[in-house]
């Protein structure tokens, strides 16, 4: 619909991230004050953002613990900017839930007029144009200074909306077809053992 996020076509204005974003860096709760860690809200870290979604934390924060984090609401992108393999850098998922974040991960929070999964998918596409200033023989740092200068071509909310319906319906397609390999296959399994007389093993 829209072509490769890096090769402006002139369809529509180029703007800045934070233009049509707010970008905000996580951070750590002090360690020292035993009272900021335990049950209550997510506390998510680069080996949550797994496959464009956010897996769920083991770690989370006390409601004392929430007072000193920074917080992204449900609609968040949440992108890794310091990680120990530079190759996860620029990685990104999608957050259905408020969650609270740690410094390595800067979130990507839409504004009114741009929607979550669009924004997902032009960032996932972007991955190599992100990570184009980040020095590869340091330790990979995607900075919020440079995330937020970075530029993409916006189109009107109504085409966002229709690309992540369809985007939506695929991913419903492809659910469907590989539970229905799964069963196919499990199916197979089992003919094949009662054929060679392994029973259900």
């Amino acid at each position: 619909m829209f072509g490769e996020p890096t090769t402006h076509c002139g369809r529509w204005p180029i703007v800045r991230l934070d233009s049509f974003t707010q970008v905000v860096t996580g951070n750590t709760p002090s360690r020292k004050i035993p009272e900021y860690y335990g049950e209550g809200i997510e506390w998510i870290k680069t080996d949550n953002i797994v496959n464009s979604a956010i897996t769920a934390s083991a770690e989370q924060l006390t409601e004392a613990g929430r007072a000193k984090a920074r917080i992204a609401p449900a609609g968040s992108i949440l992108m890794a900017c310091i990680a120990g393999s530079v190759n996860s850098i620029g990685k990104v998922g999608l957050l259905d839930r408020e969650a609270a974040f740690n410094q390595q991960i800067n979130a990507i929070v839409p504004s009114c007029g741009v929607n979550s999964r669009f924004l997902l998918t032009m960032l996932t596409l972007s991955k190599d144009y992100l990570c184009s200033d980040v020095n590869q023989q340091l330790k990979g740092i995607l900075n919020k200074t440079a995330l937020s200068a970075k530029q993409f071509p916006l189109p009107p909310l109504d085409l966002q909306q229709q690309f992540a319906n369809f985007a939506s319906q695929v991913n419903k397609s492809k659910f469907a077809v590989q539970k229905a390999l799964d069963e196919l296959n499990a199916t197979t399994k089992k003919i094949l053992n009662q054929e060679l007389g392994l029973g259900d093993v």
